[in-house]
C-alpha cells in the first residue's frame, strides 16, 4: 500500500520546494530574504518564502541602488533545473488542464520527456509548453492513471486534443473513412461498447466531393456512366464495412454535377 508521501497531490509550488533538493531551495529563500516584497514584486518567476521573510536581512550596499536579482536569478536556475532532472527521471508526475490549443475540463498527464521545453509559472501553477498551456497543475509521486492523453500506465503521454465539430471539419476525408471504419468495428467486436450503427449513413457528399476533385486533375472518364463506376468501385474501397451507393444511384444523383463540371472543363480548354 502507498504512504501518505506517495498520494500526496501537490501545487506547482508546493512540489517544488519539497521535492527538489533541499539546499537548492534554500538557496533560492536566502537569496529572497535580501529583498524587500516590493523589489520581489518585479522579479517574474516569484517566490518561494512567505512573504514576511521577504527583506529580511537586506544587504546593505543595495539600499540605495537598484536591486541586484543575479545571485536570485542563478539559484532560481538551479533550482529549475534539479526539479526538471527529477521530472524527466520520473521522481514525480505532473498533469494540468490544457487550456490551448483547445480547451479541455479534465487533468491530462504532462509527460516528464518534456521536462526541458516546460516554462513555469509557479506563482499560477501553470505550464506552457510549445503550443500547450496547461493550469491548475498538479503534481504527485504516483504516475497518472489511464484517462484522456494516456497511451499506457508506464510510458511517455500522447496529448490528445479533444474532438470538437470545428476539429472534425479540418480532418481529411481518408481520416473521416478511418474514424467510420473503427466506429463499424467498435459496434461488432466490443460488448461493452454503447455505439449503434445508424439506419443510414450517406457517402454521396464525399463522392461529390472526389468527383470535383477528379475533374480538376484531369482524371474524371468521358461519360457519366463510366465516371459513376469508377467512383462506385473507389467508395467501395474506403469504407468496406459499410454499404456503399452502387453507380447507378452516383449516376442519378451527379448528373447535374457531371454535368456542369464537364462544361467549366471544356471552356477552361478553349
Amino acid at each position: 500500500m502507498a504512504d501518505l508521501a506517495e498520494t500526496q497531490v501537490l501545487s506547482l509550488k508546493e512540489a517544488l520546494q519539497r521535492w527538489s533538493d533541499p539546499t537548492l531551495v534554500e538557496a533560492v529563500l536566502v537569496e529572497e530574504s535580501r529583498l524587500a516584497p516590493s523589489e520581489m514584486a518585479e522579479f517574474p518567476r516569484g517566490w518561494l518564502s512567505p512573504l514576511s521573510d521577504l527583506g529580511r536581512r537586506p544587504d546593505p550596499d543595495w539600499v540605495l541602488a537598484r536591486p541586484n536579482y543575479g545571485g536570485l536569478i542563478a539559484a532560481w536556475r538551479a533550482l529549475e533545473h534539479d526539479m526538471c532532472r527529477r521530472m524527466a527521471a520520473a521522481e514525480f508526475y505532473l498533469s494540468g488542464i490544457q487550456t490551448k490549443p483547445l480547451m479541455t475540463t479534465e487533468q491530462r498527464p504532462i509527460p516528464g520527456v518534456w521536462a526541458a521545453e516546460c516554462e513555469f509559472d509557479f506563482m499560477k501553477d501553470t505550464i506552457t509548453v510549445g503550443e500547450l498551456r496547461f493550469v491548475a497543475v498538479q503534481a504527485s509521486r504516483m504516475p497518472p492513471t489511464r484517462g484522456p492523453g494516456v497511451t499506457n500506465a508506464s510510458g511517455p503521454a500522447v496529448i490528445r486534443p479533444d474532438i470538437t465539430a470545428e476539429s472534425v471539419r479540418e480532418l481529411a476525408d481518408e481520416e473521416v473513412f478511418k474514424l467510420l471504419e473503427d466506429y463499424a468495428r467498435r459496434v461488432v467486436e466490443d460488448r461493452s461498447s454503447k455505439l449503434s450503427m445508424p439506419v443510414k449513413v450517406s457517402f454521396m457528399p464525399i463522392i461529390r466531393r472526389k468527383l470535383r476533385h477528379r475533374f480538376e486533375t484531369d482524371a474524371a472518364r468521358e461519360t457519366l456512366g463510366a465516371e459513376a463506376h469508377a467512383l462506385a468501385e473507389w467508395i467501395k474501397t474506403k469504407v468496406p464495412s459499410h454499404q456503399t451507393p452502387t453507380a447507378a444511384s452516383i449516376e442519378n444523383e451527379l448528373r447535374v454535377d457531371y454535368r456542369d463540371l464537364k462544361a467549366q472543363s471544356k471552356a477552361m480548354i478553349r
